[in-house]
Order: C-alpha cells, then sequence, then structure tokens
C-alpha cells in the first residue's frame, strides 16, 4: 500500500522546528496558521502536519520576520487609568 500524502523528495519541518525557526511557541503557531498570517501545513497523517522545508525559508526571507508580537483574540484592552 502505498501512502501518496507525503513526498520524500522535499524536506519537511515539523510544528516545532517551525516554531523554533519563527521564534515563537507552539500554541502562537497554530494561532498563526489560523490567523493564515503563515504559509499553511501540510497535513501528513491523521494528527500530523508538516511545512515545506522552502515554503518556511521563503516566507522568512520575504519579510515574514521571526518574533512575531503575541496574537490577541477577543476584545482590546482599554488605554488609561481606572476612574
Amino acid at each position: 500500500m502505498t501512502d501518496t500524502t507525503t513526498d520524500t523528495t522535499t524536506s519537511t519541518l515539523g510544528r516545532v522546528q517551525v516554531a523554533a525557526a519563527l521564534q515563537v511557541t507552539p500554541r502562537t503557531l497554530r494561532r498563526l496558521v489560523l490567523l493564515g498570517a503563515i504559509p499553511a501545513p501540510i497535513r501528513v497523517g491523521q494528527r500530523r502536519v508538516c511545512w515545506r522545508a522552502a515554503d518556511i525559508a521563503a516566507f522568512l526571507s520575504c519579510g515574514g520576520t521571526p518574533g512575531f508580537k503575541k496574537v490577541r483574540r477577543g476584545r482590546p484592552r482599554k488605554q488609561g487609568g481606572v476612574k
């Protein structure tokens, strides 16, 4: 039985490796994927995803800078002091 979802000719990076390359936590990486802020991962199994190393390298070289600001969800915080 041949698995057609993986391509052995391209190198891939796992979740932890991509998070380290982008200097974010794996949880923040997931948020960035949900926001569409980084290249989409490839599903290689029922519970495993990876990214093409070339996609991440191109993302970083074209302005995708490491060390993203923390992604906040929800209502923005109020500015100023307490009344």
